[in-house]
């Protein structure tokens, strides 16, 4: 890592050689804490500069903070000269931008309200701060964001007169990356670098309060302030976890939270239980007390050293990671005796009698064909429409040599398995893909039986129509490879085991809930609780390549699906839910490569077509829009869902063809997009381990059975828009399916 400043900005760049890609960070100091700007207007300007900014060469994220706003670019190695030229803040704001944000904003608070916990957690930091500094909301409320105005925006633009820092990782060498920053305009005349110049003091409320009233779910929650700073990150990571471990014991309905900032942190602790008592908080205040002991400092030590690889895999969180936090020295000289002593400072500040409170009553070996992905361009494959077959000579030397390209390989009995590797990581990864349609409903994360993992660790849980895909984390080869064993062998049995389970306490936001009920528009099947495992792919450290013959090993009888599952029907046209929207289920032509193209270019950044969710935002619609792709028996079907009035859902069938058409028209530029963007072939231009598990895992799903990669968007797009549009609405409140 070199570091560097120039005038008042701090230079953080790091060298990752291999990478065909890497990732900018401009970290402003413009947060929603800063008093001296109407609450929402740092959000506000993030929206509007992401909308304005004319960044041609990469893909731009943003993100705002209560002390900083956040800007992330990722670039191609060829494209960091152009980069550092685009970069400029100077934009002129007009009434139509300003128009289509606030549109947009306003959308965005409606989908965080979608659960009640935000609201309620929002207020515990409007309470504990007496509504100044940190007690702001980051997003605002409606009211506040109608009332910005042009010369609020104009004014907090006064804090990107020059950066507080500039982290760069990527394949540069540090020298460049300096010259090429000296010679560009990112770092100012002036440095203003007082992240909140114009918060007020830090005052602490107190005492019981009764959140807003259209709060419909029962909530406690108590919040102490911590005169501490995050400077303390290190310390926090490792007392939260062993607090955590003891608050789950012995009140699992409770969480407990902590953030930091410039200037103060607050701790809180809450549940949407109805089980919580109030008394039950000064019991877990109790707990806190009781000093760590040295078999909890060591579990914890783990966790963070866990997810401290985890950071690592990604970017964006890598460079946020090794730039503020130089963790691994740290961990290294930190003792039990030196947390003894930061939960005894931590502690002076939390007891039940200053805490703020709220409260709301309310089998066999198999023959295998092996297809490896040779790092050939995809106009090659497309012109020979074929992959060549195990035989050729030439193929098994250059597979043996450790070819870092993707390997694809399909088992007769109709498991398909991936494999690639990355430098991003240091663990070995499993991405598991579950055929739950003759369970009836999707998988929960607590349902991947323990014993089927050795030294794993559950990253996530992600869903496709009916697949439940579980990602899962291992620190060596042997572990990976037992418990892949056990992956194959298991037979996905689910019985009444579940049959009392609580799916809506893990719909924890508007995708997940979403992906869930949309799958019950089918008339389901004949249940019988039982799931099959259809893919499993893996990624590995760059130094560990897989063999064709890796896979040879694992094989134990496996249990092919029925031959013919029933077809769903669509027959519920009304969903219950949390929040009032709509959805249209489109069936595609046939399972190519062309239905990810389609999925990719709803999203698309910097792209020469409009974007169905651009669309959606134009016309006020919704802030975000939720797809999936839906395999149902030898059918495959996508769905687009947006948070909504029902009332709206013939304006979205019109955006959606709107989107159609424009797809139509430029699917020359689409497929030079997708070829460009979607980089399966070449793993060193993937920015996350999660990103590259989940397009090799795609590959190895969405090509079957004739592994064609061809592509001809322009027909597939024709034979769309010549398919009905079924409608679905999703409606709070309602119940349409006997729930």
């Amino acid at each position: 890592m070199g570091r560097y400043l120039i005038k008042d900005t701090e230079i953080n760049i790091e060298t990752l050689s291999t990478l065909d890609v890497g990732i900018i960070n401009i970290n402003y100091p413009i947060g929603s804490a800063n008093d001296g700007i109407p609450t929402g207007t740092a959000h506000f300007l993030e929206h509007i500069i992401c909308s304005m900014h004319n960044f041609k060469h990469g893909k731009l994220t943003a993100q705002t903070q209560r002390d900083e706003t956040n800007y992330y670019f990722y670039v191609s190695k060829n494209n960091i000269d152009a980069i550092f030229k685009e970069l400029s803040w100077q934009i002129s704001i007009n009434e139509n931008i300003l128009r289509q944000e606030r549109n947009t904003i306003r959308n965005e608070i409606k989908q965080f309200n979608i659960n009640s916990r935000n609201r309620a957690l929002e207020y515990l930091h409007f309470l504990l701060f007496k509504g100044k500094g940190y007690g702001r909301s980051i997003l605002g409320n409606e009211e506040q964001i109608l009332q910005i105005s042009k010369f609020d925006l104009e004014k907090g633009m006064d804090l990107y007169k020059s950066p507080k820092s500039v982290n760069i990782t990527g394949p540069w060498k540090k020298e460049y990356i300096m010259n090429c920053i000296c010679q560009s305009d990112l770092i100012g005349k002036t440095g203003l670098h007082s992240s909140i110049n114009n918060m007020s003091p830090i005052t602490i409320g107190r005492g019981q309060h009764t959140i807003i009233e259209d709060t419909n779910v029962p909530f406690l929650g108590g919040a102490w302030f911590l005169n501490i700073n995050n400077s303390a990150q290190i310390y926090i990571q490792i007392l939260k976890s062993i607090w955590e471990n003891r608050i789950t014991k012995n009140y699992p309905y409770f969480t407990l939270r902590i953030h930091l900032y410039n200037y103060g942190g607050i701790l809180t602790v809450d549940s949407t239980s109805v089980k919580a008592d109030q008394t039950d908080i000064e019991k877990i205040i109790a707990l806190m007390k009781v000093p760590l002991s040295i078999q909890e400092f060591k579990k914890a030590l783990i966790k963070v050293y866990i997810n401290y690889h985890r950071l690592s895999e990604d970017l964006q969180t890598r460079l946020n990671h090794q730039n503020n936090l130089d963790l691994q020295s740290a961990l290294n000289k930190l003792t039990l005796g030196d947390m003894l002593d930061f939960q005894r400072n931590i502690i002076n500040f939390i007891s039940y009698e200053i805490g703020l409170y709220l409260l709301v009553n309310s089998e066999k070996k198999s023959n295998i064909c092996y297809f490896p992905i040779k790092e050939s361009n995809i106009e090659v494959l497309k012109e020979k429409n074929t992959f060549n077959l195990p035989g050729n000579t030439k193929d098994k030397e250059e597979t043996q040599k450790g070819d870092n390209s993707p390997l694809l390989l399909l088992s007769k009995k109709n498991i398909y398995y991936t494999a690639s590797s990355s430098v991003l990581t240091k663990r070995y990864h499993v991405l598991l893909r579950v055929d739950c349609k003759e369970i009836g409903r999707l998988l929960l994360s607590n349902e991947l039986p323990s014993e089927l993992l050795i030294k794993g660790i559950l990253e996530n849980v992600r869903y496709e129509g009916w697949h439940t895909l579980y990602h899962i984390s291992f620190f060596d080869e042997i572990s990976m490879k037992e418990s892949i064993k056990n992956f194959i062998s298991y037979r996905w049995n689910f019985g009444n085991h579940n049959s009392s389970i609580n799916e809506e306490q893990y719909m924890k936001n508007l995708e997940i809930e979403m992906k869930w009920r949309i799958i019950k528009t089918f008339n389901n099947p004949r249940v019988k609780n039982r799931g099959y495992l259809i893919g499993i792919s893996i990624v590995t450290p760059e130094e560990f390549t897989i063999y064709k013959d890796y896979f040879e090993n694992f094989y134990t009888e496996e249990i092919q699906p029925p031959l013919s599952i029933e077809k769903g029907i669509i027959e519920n046209k009304v969903i219950k839910a949390r929040f009032h929207g709509v959805a249209l289920i489109c069936r595609l032509p046939k399972q190519t490569l062309c239905a990810l193209i389609l999925q990719e270019t709803a999203f698309g950044n910097n792209v020469s077509f409009p974007t169905l969710e651009s669309l959606v935002r134009e016309k006020g619609l919704s802030y975000r829009i939720v797809q999936s792709l839906i395999s149902d028996e030898n059918e495959l079907y996508i769905f687009w869902g947006i948070q909504c009035n029902p009332n709206n859902i013939a304006l979205f069938k019109d955006v959606v063809q709107e989107w159609l058409f424009y797809l139509e028209k430029y699917s020359d530029e689409v497929e030079k997009w997708f070829k460009r963007t979607w980089v399966y072939l070449n793993p060193q231009n993937h920015n996350s381990i999660f990103q590259l598990i989940r397009d090799i895992d795609r590959m190895g799903q969405y090509t079957q059975p004739s592994f064609d990669i061809n592509f001809n968007f322009k027909e597939f797009i024709k034979n769309i828009k010549s398919e009905k549009l079924l409608e679905i609405t999703f409606d709070e409140g309602i119940n349409s399916m006997g729930e």
